[in-house]
């Protein structure tokens, strides 16, 4: 497995149309450069994880139509906090809360964890990191 260690940073773009394309991009070039040694090796994927639906978006680009058997989710995701962005919003670059999407999520990512379980059952796939 091909770890995405330069991919670590799309995930947590804070712009959501850099971090789709980041991500993206840097799945389609990993499937690509490594297809031809898919026999001895196995490129990671990359899942943005601010949203269900980017996450659900990237989860099946990735797993079927690129093919991608493994992810790496981003672990949490900074949020702002609202009462704070509504009295300066320049403070939300040095301050925020990290959503690690469980119980006290801003998100239900329930929907996620059923399509992983949902993409393994048709191909299997690892989860790393």
């Amino acid at each position: 497995m091909l770890y995405p260690t330069i991919g670590l940073f799309p995930p947590h773009f804070e712009d959501e149309e850099l971090r789709r394309a980041g991500c993206r991009a840097f799945n389609m070039f990993h499937a690509d450069l490594l297809h031809e040694y898919a026999d001895r090796m196995m490129p990671v994927a990359i899942i943005p994880m601010h949203t269900p639906q980017e996450a659900l978006e990237e989860l099946e680009f990735t797993v079927q139509r690129l093919g991608m058997r493994a992810i790496m989710m981003a672990g949490h995701v900074r949020r702002p906090i609202p009462a704070l962005a509504e009295i300066t919003p320049q403070a939300n670059r040095a301050s925020g809360w990290f959503d690690t999407f469980g119980l006290d999520s801003a998100y239900d990512y329930d929907p996620v964890w059923a399509k992983c379980v949902e993409l393994k059952s048709h191909r299997p796939f690892t989860l790393v990191g």
